[in-house]
Order: structure tokens, then sequence, then C-alpha cells
């Protein structure tokens, strides 16, 4: 019976790989590197330049703040629609 427990104990080991390849991590912490660039760099537009983007219309006479409301009740109302969907199929499968 150990050696049974022994086998499924090396199967459930996860062997990591011993040597990285170099290009893949590379690749991986330039990605990093520039989506967080990009983050920060939107951050600072957006802290830099807020009285604009917050109070001059964007499209049409929307200023921002009109937009980002809404996009929330767009998205509300999805949810909403979501549960009222998700309790008539459940009622329906009851049945």
């Amino acid at each position: 019976m150990s050696e049974q427990v022994q086998d499924l104990r090396e199967l459930m080991v996860i062997h990591k790989a011993r040597n990285p390849n170099p290009v893949i991590s590379t690749k991986s912490i330039l990605i990093f590197a520039v989506t967080w660039s990009l983050w920060l760099l939107t951050v600072y537009l957006i802290v830099n330049d807020h009285r604009n983007l917050f109070y001059n219309p964007i499209v049409g006479t929307w200023t921002l703040a009109d937009l980002a409301k809404a996009a929330a009740a767009v998205v509300l109302a999805q949810l909403n629609l979501l549960l009222v969907w998700s309790v008539c199929i459940s009622r329906k499968r009851k049945h």
C-alpha cells in the first residue's frame, strides 16, 4: 500500500521548469512594463487635464461624467435583464 501512496504523491507533485526560457521571461517583463506604463500615462493625463475632460463636451453635448452615467445605466440594465432571464429559466425548468 505504501508503494501506491508514494506513486500517488509523485503524480500530485508539480514539477516546475528548472531553467525558464529567458526569451519568454523577457517578453513577459516587457509586456508587463508597457502595459503598466500605458495605465500610468492614462492616469497622469486624466489628472493633468481633468477639468477639460470632465466639464467640456466630448461627444455632442455629453461630458465624460454624462458618458460614465450612461454606461453605468446600461450595465445595470443588462444585469437586471440577466437576473430576470435567470429567474424565468429556473422557474421554467422546475415545471
